[in-house]
């Protein structure tokens, strides 16, 4: 087609030049969509199968259902935890804000049985992801925080309650500049996001905040009583991670 009128000619180069930058604006967007380092869970129901394939991974998938736009463990058993495939604490000095939305379905109050994070594991698929070296943060169900090792406190009345209902766990993973970096710990309120309580723990090693991202529920059972490993132990959704430490992987 030959243009020879000059004002259709104008026009038809200025469509040109919109439709290109149209098209170059649209795949920058997608392009950085697509490679964000920023996790936000989107559970629906329905839909466990195609999660576990494609963003998780977990040693027993039947254990794990979801539900009511949340996943929901369904044993109380001892390191039942969900493996994020997607991302993972980059050997770097940035920081990390981690946070999820959880409750207590298992109404047994202990200082041993606890719901969180575990990060930090050196996962690989060859080993069948059971190398285990990072660090576990959470909450016990006697409403009690701890990093690393469990807290002998006594129980947490209010915490208690907040759980069976809902609270936020949020993590934030602090770089000093130093080599280390400071763990701030809290429990949130689940409507007003006060901070219930929060504990913290300084130099930490960076050689500890490298790996991968796992939510956990670990209930100990003593006894072996089949009819608890089956009670439902805790549901979680809204799980968040962003920061500078945080690098995506190709699953």
């Amino acid at each position: 087609m030959i243009l020879k009128s000059p004002i259709l000619f104008c026009s038809f180069k200025k469509l040109v030049f919109t439709s290109f930058f149209l098209f170059c604006l649209l795949t920058s967007c997608t392009k950085e969509t697509a490679f964000s380092n920023t996790f936000t869970s989107n559970f629906k129901e329905g839909e466990t199968e195609q999660y576990l394939k494609l963003d998780y991974w977990t040693k027993n998938p039947k254990d794990w259902q979801v539900t009511n736009d949340r996943i929901e463990c369904l044993v109380s058993e001892k390191n039942s935890n969900i493996h994020l495939l997607t991302r993972r604490l980059e050997n770097n000095n940035g920081d990390i804000e981690i946070k999820v939305h959880l409750g207590i379905l298992n109404d047994e109050v202990s200082n041993k049985n606890w719901v969180g994070f575990h990060i930090g594991d050196k996962l690989n698929k060859k080993d069948n992801y059971n190398i285990r070296k990072g660090i576990d943060i959470g909450i016990c169900t006697n409403g009690t925080l701890f990093i690393g090792t469990l807290n002998s406190n006594q129980k947490n009345s209010n915490l208690i309650n907040a759980l069976k209902t809902g609270v936020y766990l949020q993590l934030l993973i602090i770089n000093n500049k130093k080599g280390n970096y400071t763990l701030d710990f809290s429990a949130l309120e689940e409507k007003s996001g006060k901070v219930l309580t929060r504990i913290s723990k300084k130099n930490v090693s960076e050689k500890q905040l490298v790996g991968s991202f796992s939510l956990v529920s670990n209930f100990e059972n003593e006894n072996n009583n089949s009819t608890a490993n089956k009670t439902r132990s805790v549901w979680f959704k809204e799980w968040k991670i962003e920061g500078s430490k945080v690098t995506r992987l190709k699953v």
